[in-house]
């Protein structure tokens, strides 16, 4: 056991094997593919340097992308999620984070994100992630099972385990070659749009809020190949230890 130091806090927080077992607990080179030039956005809620939080409370003003240069997400006072070394939490309510500027993804692009649904917000769309062009992905009303939207298709992606971390991977490409997944689980259809922007935590309109913890989102402009898909998933599931 040992410490690590808290840059923004000048505090040290207790570190234990079981995160220096973890091969992308410190500084592991993270797989070169996702510097190739197709990654647009990419935001890790658990690195301490990433995050910049308001002077009162631990919300978070601005989550800063780990490739320099590309859009931040940030968040307004009072209705932000709460920070914490496990990611960010929204709590089923107004908290929400946005891109603090214009993110135009048009197809092929493919999201990977980890996290976990903390509860199920009765009656109403849990919704989880949301851009423009009606883009959605969250989960059905009264039940964990989640879906891709694209203002006209959808493509149902299985049930999700409550407060279990999950890998889910969005793929807007052509035809039918479209996907989502929960894990290992793949399910193909033909969403296809595109977004301007991402809301994290709730629907872009204000609506449709989430109980949700979230970990790491990556957005990639391309039509991944099998290996590639391969190396992002073994990368997010061996980082978290899922």
């Amino acid at each position: 056991m040992g410490y690590v130091n808290d840059p923004r806090k000048n505090i040290h927080k207790i570190y234990t094997k079981e995160m220096i077992i973890n091969p992308y607990a410190f500084g592991k080179s993270t797989p070169a593919i996702l510097n190739d030039g197709n990654t647009v956005a990419w935001w890790d809620f658990t690195d301490l340097s990433k995050i910049e939080l308001y002077a009162s409370g631990n919300d978070i003003k601005t989550v800063n992308p780990v490739i320099a240069g590309q859009v931040p997400l940030a968040g307004d006072a009072g209705v932000t999620p709460t920070w914490s070394i496990n990611g960010a939490l929204f709590d089923g309510g107004a908290a929400s984070l946005r891109n603090s500027q214009e993110l135009l993804v048009s197809p092929p692009f493919i999201i990977y994100y980890v996290m976990r649904q903390i509860s199920i917000i009765p009656n109403r769309y849990n919704m989880l992630l949301s851009g423009s062009n009606a883009f959605q992905n969250g989960q059905e009303p009264n039940t964990n099972r989640m879906y891709m939207y694209d203002g006209s298709n959808v493509i149902y992606d299985g049930y999700m385990p409550l407060n279990t971390f999950s890998i889910i991977k969005l793929a807007c490409y052509s035809g039918g070659d479209s996907f989502a997944s929960i894990n290992e689980n793949k399910t193909l259809g033909s969403v296809v749009g595109g977004i301007t922007d991402i809301t994290v935590g709730k629907h872009v309109s204000n609506q449709y809020a989430s109980n949700i913890e979230v970990k790491e989102m990556i957005i990639r402009r391309v039509i991944e190949t099998s290996q590639n898909e391969s190396d992002i998933y073994a990368y997010l599931k061996t980082k978290y230890r899922l």
